[in-house]
C-alpha cells in the first residue's frame, strides 16, 4: 500500500498538469539596452520597419512546453524606439523603408531556446527512485532584414543571438525571453553605428 501510495505520486509529479509549473506568459514590455560603448549621434531620421510577417502572438515551444507570447510587435517597437531614440532626430515606424533616410527593415524574428548545460539528478519518493533532468535554458533570437540608406541598400542583416541570462525555472522563461529581445535591439543599434562610421569615413 506504502509503495502504491509513493508510486501515484511520483505519476503526479510527472504527468498532472496541475503538478507541473507552467512557464509565464510575456505581455507587453520594453528593454532597457545598454548601448554606451557604440553611442553615436546620427544626424538624420530613422525609419523602422517590421515586416507582417513578424507575428504579434504566437509560443515559443521546448519539447514539452509552451511560453504564449502576446503584443510582441508592439513590445519591439517600443524597446527599438528606446533604443534608438538617443541617437537620432527623429525615430519612426512606418510600413515601407524611406528613399531619403536610413531604414532599417526587420523581414523575420524566430525567437526560441538554446539549451546551455543539463543537470542529471536521482532523488528517492519513500522506495521509489527517480531520475530527473534540470535543463538550463537561453533565449535564442534569429532575425534577418536589410539596411538602406537614402534608397539604396547598403547591408543584409542575417544573423542569431543568445541571451546572456540562463534560466532553469520555467517560470523565469519570460526573463530569459526580455534579456534575448535586449540583446537583439543592442546588435542592431551596434550595425547601425558600425555602418554610420564606414560612411562618415568615406565622405
Amino acid at each position: 500500500m506504502k509503495n502504491y501510495i509513493y508510486t501515484l505520486l511520483v505519476l503526479c509529479i510527472l504527468f498532472s498538469s496541475s503538478c507541473v509549473p507552467r512557464p509565464s506568459t510575456v505581455a507587453l514590455f520594453n528593454v532597457e539596452t545598454y548601448i554606451r560603448p557604440y553611442q553615436t549621434q546620427f544626424e538624420d531620421t530613422l525609419i523602422i520597419v517590421l515586416d507582417e510577417s513578424i507575428s504579434n502572438d504566437f509560443e515559443v515551444r521546448d519539447n514539452f512546453r509552451a511560453m504564449k507570447v502576446k503584443d510582441f510587435r508592439k513590445s519591439l517597437t517600443l524597446s527599438l524606439y528606446y533604443t534608438f531614440k538617443n541617437s537620432f532626430k527623429e525615430v519612426r515606424f512606418q510600413e515601407q523603408p524611406s528613399d531619403s533616410n536610413l531604414s532599417l527593415h526587420l523581414f523575420r524574428i524566430r525567437p526560441g531556446w538554446k539549451i546551455q548545460s543539463i543537470n542529471d539528478y536521482t532523488y528517492m519518493a519513500g522506495d521509489v527512485a527517480v531520475n530527473g533532468s534540470t535543463f538550463y535554458l537561453s533565449s535564442l533570437f534569429r532575425y534577418d532584414g536589410i539596411l538602406y540608406r537614402n534608397g539604396e541598400k547598403v547591408r543584409i542583416l542575417d544573423d542569431e543571438i543568445v541571451s546572456e541570462k540562463v534560466v532553469a525555472n520555467i517560470r523565469q522563461w519570460d526573463e530569459a525571453f526580455k534579456d534575448g529581445v535586449r540583446e537583439m535591439c543592442e546588435q542592431l543599434y551596434k550595425v547601425l553605428a558600425e555602418d554610420q562610421e564606414a560612411f562618415l569615413t568615406k565622405k
